[in-house]
């Protein structure tokens, strides 16, 4: 199922559906050959249908994107699966003090932790964090807020 969002136009999503199709061709061409030039048994078909018609196209999307991830196609390219920065940091799932610049300039602090949450994409950037700090003019973490939400 194909859902169209805001930053990723449907022309993007055709292309990206057709380089699939043609991958999944390729590498299953034995298999599509073997299908129409033997005589074989319908079962055997079957299972070849279903693995070069529905189960090997949804894998595909999902090993594609294990193999950016690896260190041997980094090297080839700066360029991951993952669109934004944000994204990648805090799928890392780490814990962090942080500093959140807001549009007014204010400041404030926070523990990010396990009972915290970041939006991803496409989504704007959101956080929830599980416990607000006040913050000093040199940007120390001066006092926990009670019953802010999070903790």
């Amino acid at each position: 199922m194909i859902h169209v969002q805001k930053d990723s136009p449907l022309a993007e999503l055709i292309v990206d559906a057709a380089f699939y199709t043609i991958i999944n061709y390729i590498v299953n061409s034995f298999l599509i050959l073997y299908f129409f030039e033997t005589q074989t048994t319908t079962l055997c078909k079957i299972i070849i249908a279903i693995w070069t018609l529905i189960l090997f196209p949804a894998f595909l999307p999902f090993i594609s994107s294990f193999l950016l991830k690896t260190q041997f196609i980094r090297r080839f390219t700066n360029v991951g699966p993952i669109p934004k920065p944000w994204d990648y940091y805090f799928a890392q799932k780490r814990s962090a003090w942080i500093i959140i610049h807001l549009k007014n300039g204010k400041k404030i602090g926070g523990y990010y932790g396990n009972k915290s949450f970041a939006s991803s994409y496409p989504h704007d950037e959101q956080l929830y964090i599980e416990e607000i700090w006040r913050i000093s003019k040199k940007e120390n973490f001066k006092k926990k807020i009670n019953k802010s939400g999070g903790n």
